[in-house]
């Protein structure tokens, strides 16, 4: 199946209220996931260093191709402890709600994944991404993304932003599931050589509006 149809406007729009979403939850959260982490983080750089006031996005210049998650990503799934089985405690817990970065508690869990990373929904809020900046938990219906080599974390968000996009895919019974994350193919910003530049991901993500 290609690509849904789409202009490069409805694109940008949709990209910047992805980003917002991001925000929400870290002006929210930011004291209590900072107090969870070893790094030395202000509160203030939570936001500032990701999001710009003002949009400059053009991509009627940038040229396109595909890649497949599989080549740049490893894909496991959550954990098998289900949310509601775990204590109460101070770390966030990515479930498939496609609010607040996934989070709807926090729990003392038994495992925590590393950050940063994108999580996405495979059931419920189907194809629900988000980056995860600080350590978390998420369950079996959760697919953890982790680069396979070095890129820019803000490149992460442009990612996130187009596995949420696949949506449209999977609608009804039809779940996103770990095998079918692998073999999707995105289509993003590429280099001369055709391979996804992932440095220019990040600098599209750091002219949002959000």
């Amino acid at each position: 199946i290609q690509n849904a149809i789409h202009s490069d406007e409805d694109f940008i729009k949709g990209l910047e209220t992805h980003m917002r979403k991001h925000a929400s939850f870290y002006v929210a959260n930011g004291n209590k996931l900072v107090n969870n982490s070893t790094s030395e983080i202000s509160n203030g750089e939570l936001t500032s260093s990701l999001f710009s006031d003002d949009t400059s996005i053009l991509l009627d210049k940038i040229k396109m191709g595909g890649f497949i998650i599989s080549e740049y990503f490893n894909v496991t799934l959550g954990g098998k402890d289900e949310i509601e089985d775990l204590e109460e405690g101070r770390f966030p817990n990515v479930s498939t709600s496609e609010y607040m970065n996934g989070v709807t508690s926090w729990k003392s869990p038994n495992h925590l994944y590393p950050a940063p990373s994108i999580t996405v929904a495979t059931d419920g809020s189907t194809c629900s991404s988000f980056v995860q900046e600080f350590p978390y938990y998420a369950f079996y219906k959760i697919a953890i993304l982790t680069p396979k080599t070095e890129m820019p974390v803000d490149a992460f968000y442009y990612v996130s932003y187009l596995l949420t996009r696949e949506r449209w895919r999977y609608v009804y019974a039809r779940k996103f599931g770990k095998q079918r994350i692998n073999n999707t193919t995105l289509i993003a910003p590429v280099n001369p050589k055709g391979k996804p530049d992932f440095k220019l991901m990040a600098k599209i993500i750091q002219s949002t509006k959000a």
